[in-house]
C-alpha cells in the first residue's frame, strides 16, 4: 500500500453549499493521516547508507531525499500553531518546512520581510 503527499486546498465557492448553509466538501479535518504518511517515510522510504527513496523497491536520490523530507516536515508540523505530532523518539523530528515553498518556516518568513521591504515594480519603465 502506498501513501500519496496531499494537499489542503481551499474549497472555492462554486463548490456550493449544503442545506444547512455550509460550504460542501472540505470539512476542516486533515486530508492526510500524518501519522500514516510519517510511518510509511521512515519504515519504507530510508535507505541504509543514506538518503530517501520513492518506495521500497526505488534506489536513493537527491529529488526524493528532499521531497521525503519535506512531506516528513508537513506531516510532523501540520498546524504552523500547534504542538509537532512526532512518531517514534525526538531525534525523528525534522524541521518545519513552508508547504508551498518548500523551505523552513523562519527563512520563509525572512524572504517575505525582504521582499516586502523592496519598492515596487513598475512595468512601465524604458517604454516610450
Amino acid at each position: 500500500r502506498q501513501l500519496a503527499l496531499t494537499t489542503v486546498v481551499p474549497i472555492p465557492p462554486e463548490a456550493g453549499e449544503d442545506e444547512r448553509g455550509a460550504e460542501a466538501g472540505y470539512d476542516g479535518a486533515a486530508l492526510t493521516d500524518h501519522m500514516a504518511l510519517q510511518k510509511y517515510i521512515l519504515a519504507a522510504c530510508q535507505e541504509n547508507g543514506g538518503g530517501l527513496r520513492d518506495k521500497p523497491e526505488k534506489r536513493r536520490d537527491y529529488y526524493h531525499t528532499c521531497y521525503c523530507l519535506s512531506g516528513l516536515s508537513v506531516a510532523q508540523h501540520p498546524d504552523p500553531r500547534g504542538e509537532p505530532q512526532i512518531l517514534g523518539p525526538q531525534s525523528n523530528k525534522v524541521q518545519a518546512v513552508d508547504a508551498v515553498l518548500n523551505v523552513v518556516r523562519h527563512k520563509a518568513s525572512r524572504a517575505m520581510e525582504l521582499a516586502r521591504a523592496l519598492p515596487p515594480v513598475s512595468t512601465t519603465a524604458g517604454q516610450a
